[in-house]
């Protein structure tokens, strides 16, 4: 396929996708399932609805202007030709990893052709960028839709099974410290858990599986190096490691550089909070106890 078709099929693209995405914002659905989500929230935490309410309007400029820079940036035609030179990239991370931002980054920042871009509906199909491929099924618990019992020796097999011979994978992940304060919110959000004090009775279980995960891509990329490169989330929001290394690991620069403050199923990220985060109130108990639960380690212990 030339550059040209690429062109016309990624303006039909916008067409599509990104015109919804900026009307989204301007419409009442979007008000409802602010009040939707407000009202979940406020269920599983007590945390205070008006005040969750007004931090998300405060948000909705910030949020525009977001796609509108996105919207710029896939008006670039180098975009689509861009897909042709390169190799199709698969990007992955459990769940509350930075998986969106690293989509935004690859696609808009590197034109990279993403073999998943949009998850597949089945949540065992290898292209489902949470695709759980460790070995060890019985260490998937966060939700039993993940369960599957495809074991894989190696990249090449993944890629086999993908269909796509010539594919590099993406993996990020979060300081698992993070992780677990993260997927907490989110299992609250979506009843994965009904308290917090049942999900305390579960963080070794939830590490378990977030270990055996990352334990099998790091297998995986320090086999196959060119093919497979993991990013900490930290290190790339907090400086521009992370544009350095995708680029180093492409062989091609970036066309936009850009550092998105917030993508979808996430809240406004406040890089601050990242660079300082030694800073936070963080029991050092608390911090020994996840890293000490886990064999994977990331490349910055940010609360060691």
């Amino acid at each position: 396929m030339d550059g040209r078709l690429y062109l016309i099929l990624g303006m039909i693209r916008i067409l599509i996708n990104v015109t919804p995405l900026l009307r989204w914002h301007l419409t009442i659905s979007r008000w409802r399932i602010l009040i939707s989500t407000a009202q979940r929230k406020n269920k599983a935490t007590n945390e205070n609805f008006p005040v969750y309410f007004l931090n998300n309007i405060k948000s909705i400029p910030m949020e525009i202007s977001e796609s509108l820079n996105y919207l710029r940036s896939q008006l670039d035609p180098r975009l689509y030709f861009r897909k042709v030179a390169l190799d199709p990239v698969l990007h992955a991370g459990i769940q509350r990893s930075g998986t969106n931002w690293l989509r935004v980054i690859l696609e808009t920042g590197f034109g990279v052709n993403l073999i998943n871009s949009k998850n597949p509906n089945s949540k065992i199909n290898p292209k489902h960028k949470h695709f759980r491929v460790q070995d060890n099924k019985d260490s998937i618990i966060m939700k039993p839709a993940f369960v599957n019992d495809i074991k894989l020796k190696s990249f090449d097999d993944y890629k086999k099974i993908i269909g796509k011979k010539n594919a590099k994978a993406f993996i990020i992940y979060k300081d698992p410290v993070n992780w677990i304060q993260s997927i907490k919110r989110w299992a609250l959000k979506w009843g994965w858990v009904e308290n917090e004090e049942q999900f305390g009775y579960l963080i070794k279980d939830y590490l378990f599986e977030w270990d055996s995960y990352h334990t099998k891509w790091s297998e995986f990329s320090l086999k196959s190096p060119n093919q497979v490169i993991m990013l900490q989330y930290e290190k790339c929001v907090s400086s521009n490691e992370g544009y350095e290394r995708i680029s180093n690991f492409l062989g091609v620069s970036p066309l936009h550089t850009m550092h998105p403050q917030k993508v979808s199923q996430s809240s406004k990220r406040k890089i601050d909070d990242v660079i300082s985060v030694k800073e936070k109130s963080i029991n050092n108990g608390f911090s020994k106890y996840i890293y000490d639960s886990v064999s994977f380690k990331p490349e910055w212990l940010v609360y060691d």
